[in-house]
């Protein structure tokens, strides 16, 4: 059962530029101190008076429970290319900015299926697949199965890459765990480059009996979908 959204208060307590473009925002929860929610969920964060902006939350739900008194925190992940009123509002703000938010909202979440996994990710789309992903590890179902998940995060540049040393820890812990991090521009250095969709049919060879979930810019996720399909992935 789905929680409904609550008005949330909080405190920036992290921010971390993590490219040109993307911002890892940690909030720590001030009333209420924890806030229960299902991985692939969101938020709705309030820039100002006129304004709100829907933001994936990109932490497991364990880091948003009160532990201890401590209270619960969460992360997010924040593009701001689009340059418009949240753009500003996240470049400007500083630790220890207080803020408002409801949650939680949606009901994007993993299906428990049994099938192998397969996360396709464009930029901060990563942001539920981080949540879903470290929800699985840190549960008993990682270690009660054999089911492999796989994430291909895709950006436009190398230096547009980001989290790459977390995921690939990530991998060294979790066998069943693979990470690609695709570069669509076309360089000369050592990695994966292309589309998503390229990458994913050099890497896996059966794409049947597998669970697909996409995020990301509008057009992406179309047009990997359109290619998914074209290759029987239903």
């Amino acid at each position: 059962m789905m929680n409904l959204p609550k008005n949330y208060q909080g405190i920036i307590s992290k921010k971390q530029q993590l490219t040109k473009r993307v911002f890892l925002i940690g909030v720590e929860l001030l009333e209420p101190k924890t806030l229960d929610f299902k991985p692939g969920q969101f938020m709705m964060f309030l820039i100002d008076e006129n304004t709100r902006r829907a933001y994936s939350i990109a932490s497991s739900p364990s880091l948003g429970k009160e532990v201890n008194g401590k209270p619960g925190k969460l992360e997010l992940l924040i593009d701001v290319e689009p340059g418009g009123p949240a753009s500003k509002y996240f470049i400007d703000v500083t630790r220890g900015t207080k803020v408002s938010f409801l949650a939680p909202y949606g009901v994007f979440s993993l299906k428990e299926t049994g099938n192998e996994i397969v996360f396709l990710a464009g930029s901060t789309g990563l942001a539920p697949f981080r949540a879903m992903i470290g929800e699985y590890y840190q549960s008993q179902k990682s270690k009660d199965k054999s089911q492999k998940l796989y994430l291909f995060l895709g950006v436009h540049g190398v230096s547009d890459q980001f989290l790459v040393e977390e995921f690939r820890e990530l991998e060294k812990r979790e066998p069943t765990f693979k990470f690609f991090s695709v570069v669509s521009e076309l360089v000369n250095k050592p990695g994966e480059h292309g589309s998503l969709t390229k990458v994913l049919y050099g890497q896996i060879n059966n794409l049947s009996g597998k669970d697909y979930y996409l995020c990301g810019a509008p057009s992406l996720v179309q047009g990997t979908r359109e290619q998914l399909l074209k290759h029987g992935v239903k």
